[in-house]
């Protein structure tokens, strides 16, 4: 198994595995960080084993977080331990799910109030979960 800190370099790595006669996600795994659109397609191709990612939409969960605190919702606060986010994985198992990130994703379609405090009083806690927002785009 290899495992590397970006997409591209684990994408190196499996290139370099190929041409030294070693058949990939059977002789060696080889993953990543980034969910390029390189690795998502060489992991449908079956080049690839896996990425882990998610961490691009970082900006818009504190963007979330930001527009509550003011509306005066505290919730920056330095005592909370809550995670920001979840890094997910994507591997032949799952990447047709995420097939919408391959096809230059119209993120207009993501309601981000649904992720707001202020606008879902009835949530005591954030619901950042990049599953939701799968959802939002493949409509």
């Amino acid at each position: 198994m290899a495992w590397s800190a970006s997409d591209t370099m684990g994408l190196g790595v499996a290139d370099i595995a190929t041409t030294q006669g070693k058949t990939l996600n059977h002789d060696l795994y080889v993953g990543g960080f980034d969910w390029t659109a390189q690795a998502l397609q060489a992991i449908k191709n079956n080049r690839y084993t896996a990425s882990v990612g998610g961490h691009f939409i970082q900006t818009a969960w504190a963007l979330v977080k930001i527009y509550d605190h003011h509306q005066g919702k505290l919730v920056l606060t330095k005592t909370t331990s809550e995670a920001i986010y979840q890094l997910n994985l994507i591997d032949r198992h799952n990447i047709d799910d995420y097939q919408v990130l391959l096809n230059n994703p119209n993120w207009d379609k993501v309601d981000f109030h649904k992720f707001s405090l202020i606008h879902q009083p009835q949530l005591s806690h954030y619901q950042f979960d990049f599953s939701i927002i799968l959802t939002e785009l493949n409509r």
